[in-house]
């Protein structure tokens, strides 16, 4: 279903989504820098126990594969966001031309959302 959408609405619109994506990528941001503070904390207890001579135990060295796996697909994930915000920012940027030339070609056409 499409709808038909004035400017005024459609940046009103964007600027929300373009703040919870903002939000998202700050989160998801905080979430990865404590990952890989995490990591880099693991990487060193298992060069420690290498070191040491206790080098059969793997375990340090499992947990540390599955957190890089972890701090990698969040880091993908962070990057899909912040896709978002630049072509949320973007499209506001072209709503914000169009509302300032002052030209009024009338409503834009937008894909409702259904959730």
């Amino acid at each position: 279903m499409l709808l038909l959408l004035e400017p005024e609405s459609h940046r009103d619109r964007l600027v929300t989504l373009l703040r919870r994506w903002r939000t998202e990528e700050r989160v998801l941001r905080e979430a990865l820098q404590e990952m890989q503070a995490e990591l880099e904390q693991r990487d060193r207890q298992a060069c420690h126990l290498q070191i040491g001579g206790s080098g059969s135990e793997a375990g340090p060295a499992e947990s540390g594969i599955g957190l890089q796996t972890e701090c990698d697909e969040l880091a993908t994930e962070l990057v899909h966001v912040r896709m978002a915000v630049l072509g949320l920012e973007e499209e506001l940027a072209l709503v914000r031309d169009e509302l300032s030339s002052g030209s009024r070609r009338g409503p834009l056409c937008a894909e409702a959302l259904t959730a």
